[in-house]
């Protein structure tokens, strides 16, 4: 609920030119001099306490309502089993089960509905507090570590601390037949039950093995992280996946632990290795999942709001800043009565600036305020679907056709119900973002500002800005850094998108790290290829998900610019003019597959995954 420019940092940096003019003035004549300057003062302490009394309102009933959330899951999840079991008891026609479970149905419904409402209030007062505050502000954030709620908490603690019990327990062994704790593991079900434990429901929400374990949670609030990782950047918890056949657990200072094989085809663990802590390897991993205790659609409004938040507090506090710099220096010399003037239009420019960013802040939250309830409604028509397509699976085994059309019909009622919320949801969250940018200072705080003699803009190499999720730091910047000129440079000459050339060097290189050659787009060579090739074993994907690997003859170059070019050529024929024709990111990200460069099934969605993370648009063009 803090921006990621950090509120604090912004208020101290206005109080320091404040500071700044208040030395600056102090050899000034006349009485308008104390009148001035404490009245800007005044402005300026009244601003920074009631600002930080909303932020602090706000943050205590957030809080709340995230824990009154977690007691409306539970009894939801209790109302889910008591109406199954009282759909049972009707059906045998048994009157003393019918009575117990229509009664928990009654209790458990009554809860839900109270809870829902006290949920709903601290989120009203939420809004409203953010809303107070004269200033700018009121943007939602994950990043920072003072908003505790949305940061990974005790329960990654709890699942590495089972964990680590789990495998100092020779009892305890690998197994893929006695896999669930009775008595063994095997490495999915051992990552899947330490978050269990630890009281985040991956289990409950679908993970069962490798195949399913990123979709389950990531519903749970974990964040998919793809690419192969730097252990550098890891973070405790983190879980490593290779989804096709093993995940462990990273516990910091360069170690994992997981459960690896049956070393003597018995129970428990007589050689103390098939469950146990080891060192950090490149297995390689399709990804990483760090809980965060978000879900992919918060996420998505945390992009949205970073977006805005990065350019514009920072730039609106600078234009203050600037102001009050060049006011200082003009004024110095001058009579009383043109001081008082002066001072006078900077109070109501700056008046004029609050009134107009507090609307935008505004509009903006009132269409947030709507996607939320959407997706509410979102999330009641998937419940319902999940269990119409549960019936038709049984009417399907049984036969009944009677039930078989019932629940087709609703798993068709129930997808076209989503989809349409889905659009809504999208749009009220572009309004959300749009409304928040009319506010004059935020001119040019995202992309860059150069035209384009075409139809599309032109791009422009500027610098990183943090606007995505997830902060570039390290290496990981570095990287990026080293390949932005290229890919600006590709789009301008040849319509790549530069969101697209970075992610997908970002993606088949792990961060530049798996290189083959010169080549950090793993194309192959080819018939046609007449240059150099380096041979070397590769991953691909069955249509049906089967993954297996193959030997290949991969393009080499002299640079990294000469693989930039090339994929900018490859991707102009027309085997790719989808691309090219894209009006964004992430239509360019599932033509890019579809029309044939990669089997993966995820390769779309781990592009796109990298983009938004990232904040890889910015060099996009505006009118993209």
């Amino acid at each position: 609920m803090v921006s990621s420019g950090s509120v604090n940092n912004d208020l101290s940096s206005v109080k320091s030119v404040l500071s700044s003019y208040s030395s600056q003035i102090s050899g000034l004549d006349g009485s308008w001099k104390g009148t001035s300057h404490d009245s800007i003062i005044s402005k300026a302490e009244a601003f920074v306490s009631e600002y930080t009394s909303a932020i602090e309102s706000g943050m205590t009933a957030f809080a709340s309502a995230c824990d009154k959330y977690e007691e409306y899951k539970s009894y939801k999840d209790a109302l889910k089993t008591a109406q199954f079991n009282l759909s049972k008891a009707n059906s045998l026609n048994d009157s003393a089960a019918q009575t117990t479970y229509s009664n928990q149905v009654s209790e458990y419904t009554e809860k839900k509905n109270s809870l829902k409402s006290e949920i709903e209030s601290l989120l009203s007062t939420t809004s409203s507090s953010k809303l107070t505050a004269t200033s700018i502000s009121c943007v939602v954030s994950g990043a920072s570590g003072s908003a505790g709620v949305m940061a990974v908490n005790g329960g990654v603690q709890g699942a590495v601390d089972w964990a680590l019990n789990t495998a100092a327990d020779d009892s305890i062994g690998y197994s893929q037949e006695t896999r669930w704790g009775n008595p063994n593991y095997d490495c999915s079900s051992f990552v899947i039950s330490a978050y269990q434990s630890a009281g985040i429901p991956v289990k409950d929400n679908g993970a069962t093995y490798t195949g399913n374990m990123r979709e389950a949670f990531v519903n749970s609030g974990f964040e998919w992280i793809p690419g192969n990782p730097v252990v550098n950047d890891l973070q405790i918890g983190d879980v490593l996946l290779d989804e096709g056949s093993h995940t462990e657990m990273y516990i910091g200072n360069g170690q994992n632990v997981g459960a690896h094989s049956n070393k003597d085809g018995a129970d428990g663990d007589s050689s103390g290795k098939e469950v146990s802590v080891g060192n950090y390897y490149d297995h390689p991993w399709d990804g990483v999942l760090r809980y965060s205790g978000t879900t992919t659609f918060w996420n998505l409004l945390i992009r949205r709001y970073n977006m805005v938040s990065s350019g514009t507090v920072n730039g609106d506090l600078s234009s203050i800043n600037s102001v009050l710099s060049n006011y200082s220096s003009q004024i110095s010399g001058l009579d009383g009565s043109w001081k008082g003037t002066s001072h006078d239009s900077i109070i109501s420019k700056a008046e004029a600036f609050v009134s107009e960013y507090t609307s935008a802040i505004e509009s903006g939250m009132t269409a947030f305020a709507s996607a939320c309830d959407k997706y509410e409604e979102y999330k009641s028509y998937k419940d319902a679907l999940k269990a119409a397509q549960f019936n038709l699976s049984q009417a399907n085994s049984l036969n009944d056709s009677a039930a078989q059309t019932t629940y087709s019909n609703q798993v068709s009622e129930y997808t076209e119900k989503m989809n349409s919320l889905k659009g809504e949801i999208e749009s009220s969250l572009a309004t959300a973002s749009s409304s928040k940018l009319t506010a004059t200072s935020t001119a040019g705080s995202i992309s860059s500002n150069a035209s384009f003699s075409g139809s599309k803009g032109r791009a422009t190499a500027s610098a990183y800005v943090n606007c995505g999720t997830r902060e570039l730091t390290g290496a990981n910047l570095d990287f990026v850094n080293s390949i932005k000129d290229g890919a600006v440079e590709a789009y301008n000459k040849y319509g790549v998108l530069p969101s697209l050339t970075m992610a997908q060097a970002i993606l088949e290189t792990g961060w530049g790290k798996s290189k083959i050659g010169n080549n950090i787009f793993g194309i192959k060579a080819g018939s046609n290829w007449t240059g150099k090739t380096i041979n070397c074993q590769t991953g691909e994907q069955n249509p049906d998900g089967s993954r297996y690997t193959i030997n290949a003859d991969f393009r080499d170059y002299d640079s990294i610019d000469d693989s930039i070019v090339d994929h900018a050529k490859l991707l102009n024929s027309d085997r790719y003019k989808r691309v090219i024709e894209s009006k964004n990111y992430k239509d360019a990200c599932v033509a890019v597959r579809e029309c044939g460069y990669a089997t993966s099934l995820d390769y779309s969605s781990n592009l796109i995954s990298l983009v938004e993370m990232y904040g890889l648009d910015q060099w996009d063009p505006k009118d993209v």
